[in-house]
């Protein structure tokens, strides 16, 4: 009977075999891309989620400029002014207390306006003495992640509306405004036509 020595066959043996290379890369292979597509698809959930939360402050956004629009006033000493990025005009504002407790009504002046730097829709306003003065409290942002913003302003004419790239001292009949968020291929441009009321 011939008897073999296992401790000797284990020192011989200096190298792993191809087939457990293979083995090893394989398992290794399966377990990377088990990682990729958890962490891709995770990345692609995310990213969705802000674009529909950007797009969800626009339509706030839309709601909230439609409502101040809507409270426009004219004014002989407070007037419309803006361009494609800019506009105020007079409305009626909501005004707290400097101890915070009461809130009151009054006339006033809104200012929306779209910072580039910042990627962000700001709106501010005054009060009746500070919107004399072109005094506003400090911006608030509404949205922030947008591409680009735009204004256009519509006048009553004899024969339909006329188009202006700013706003005159007068209350526009109609504002469109267009805000595109998101970035190439999947920018997205969201447009609102406000109809102000103009029987003030």
């Amino acid at each position: 009977m011939i008897k073999v020595s296992y401790t000797r066959i284990l020192r011989n043996r200096k190298a792993m075999t191809l087939a457990e290379i293979l083995l090893v890369v394989a398992i290794f292979s399966v377990i990377t891309i088990a990682i990729y597509n958890s962490l891709s698809s995770g990345i692609k959930v995310w990213n969705k989620s802000r674009e529909l939360l950007v797009e969800e402050d626009i339509v706030i956004f839309f709601d909230k400029l439609s409502m101040d629009l809507r409270n426009v006033y004219i004014h002989s000493k407070i007037k419309a002014k803006g361009n494609e990025h800019r506009l105020s005009f007079p409305s009626i504002v909501i005004i707290r207390s400097k101890d915070g407790k009461e809130i009151s009504e009054q006339l006033g002046k809104v200012e929306y306006y779209y910072d580039p730097p910042t990627d962000a829709i700001y709106r501010r306003q005054a009060g009746y003495g500070e919107a004399l003065a072109e005094v506003f409290s400090s911006p608030q942002a509404l949205v922030k992640g947008v591409n680009g913003f735009k204004l256009s302003y519509f006048y009553p004419a004899e024969e339909g509306e006329n188009y202006s790239a700013e706003a005159m001292d007068d209350i526009p009949s109609r504002i469109e405004v267009e805000v595109k968020t998101g970035e190439w291929p999947n920018e997205r441009v969201l447009k609102k036509r406000i109809s102000v009321p103009l029987n003030q």
